[in-house]
């Protein structure tokens, strides 16, 4: 008998130490995005739905915002991964991508309006909000939205996007 309750205690302490080396399978259970730097523990990660945004100052340039990464673990394969986006004062570029190395992407191109030259060409003209979206792939879960901007010598940049 003696050797029986050794083995269970065994087992159950090896399952006990399985679960805590596991946090990050509990925590997914639904989509977050975490920003590029940061750690990806629960505290700094977003579900979908959470709104952000940038600036950028005006005779600044053309500027990165870096990107955002989304933790899509809790939607199933072939689900849709939605980006809803708004360039406001100066024109921005939206991406979404996977980070699986399946290039698997969409983009918004050059987005919003300028009377001045810039990465779009000599100015620009189009709707400045719409949606990006991509079906997520089997065994990707990890993707990513970038921002591209290129202000003006008066003109700061400001944009924002869901997701």
């Amino acid at each position: 008998m003696k050797l029986y309750s050794v083995s269970f205690t065994a087992l159950v302490f090896g399952l006990i130490g399985l679960s805590l080396s596991l946090p990050e399978l509990r925590n997914n259970v639904n989509p977050t995005v975490s920003r590029e730097g940061r750690a990806t523990n629960v505290e700094s990660k977003r579900s979908f739905g959470s709104w952000h945004d940038g600036t950028w100052p005006a005779s600044s340039g053309y500027h990165t915002y870096g990107k955002f990464y989304i933790d899509a673990t809790g939607i199933p394969t072939m689900g849709g991964i939605n980006v809803s986006y708004s360039a406001h004062d100066v024109p921005n570029r939206f991406y979404l991508q996977d980070e699986c190395g399946l290039g698997i992407y969409s983009t918004s191109g050059w987005v919003g309006s300028a009377s001045y030259p810039g990465p779009w060409g000599m100015s620009i003209s189009t709707a400045a909000s719409s949606n990006l979206s991509v079906l997520k792939a089997a065994g990707c879960n990890l993707y990513s939205v970038a921002i591209e901007t290129s202000t003006s010598s008066t003109i700061s940049d400001y944009w924002s996007a869901t997701f």
